[in-house]
């Protein structure tokens, strides 16, 4: 599941973004998108449908990984398609526009770290209960409950990190949308 963070945090900034410019529709169908498909994929490589080899919590985890990946790129896409992309500097892969990536990183940290820690806290609870409500008895009920709380931190993260992104566009924060 680690693997699936880098696209999940791709996915919520560029989702806040474009919610910050008032084009939450895009938003909507990509995820509208995602969310089967990672449905289906996580029931037909976890229990072995399809054609596919059953692989358990593993399977359901790569599932979402490769929903998370095609996600990303489908939000990317959104916001690079943009009316206005190119008046927001949206398109812009110069150096100049790289050299203030690690201030905003920074920037968007401080900002959201509080969202971020309680959207992480939160998750974490949820999955804690999870675990402890479905008593299986089961190696691989266990295992997907770890993923799935692993997961769940690693969403809160990129939660509170995406949420400080769609707020600062939102509000104009300094430098450029």
């Amino acid at each position: 599941m680690a693997f699936t963070y880098p696209p999940q945090l791709m996915i919520v900034a560029a989702s806040f973004f474009l919610e910050g410019v008032s084009r939450p529709r895009r938003v909507a169908v990509v995820n509208l998108s995602i969310l089967p498909l990672n449905a289906v994929l996580a029931w037909a490589m976890s229990g072995g449908h399809l054609g596919l080899p059953a692989m358990g919590a593993v399977g359901a985890a790569t599932a979402t990984a490769i929903a998370s990946g095609l996600g990303a790129v489908g939000m990317i896409a959104a916001a690079l398609t943009l009316p206005r992309a190119k008046e927001r500097d949206v398109r812009r892969i110069d150096l100049a526009a790289w050299r203030g990536v690690p201030a905003g990183i920074a920037a968007l940290a401080v900002f959201g770290i509080v969202p971020a820690v309680a959207s992480g806290l939160e998750l974490a609870g949820f999955s804690i209960l999870i675990a402890l409500s479905t008593q299986f008895g089961d190696d691989v009920a266990h295992a997907f409950q770890i993923v799935f709380s692993v997961h769940n931190v690693t969403f809160g993260l990129a939660l509170g990190l995406g949420s400080a992104c769609g707020v600062r566009v939102g509000c104009g924060g300094r430098g450029r949308s």
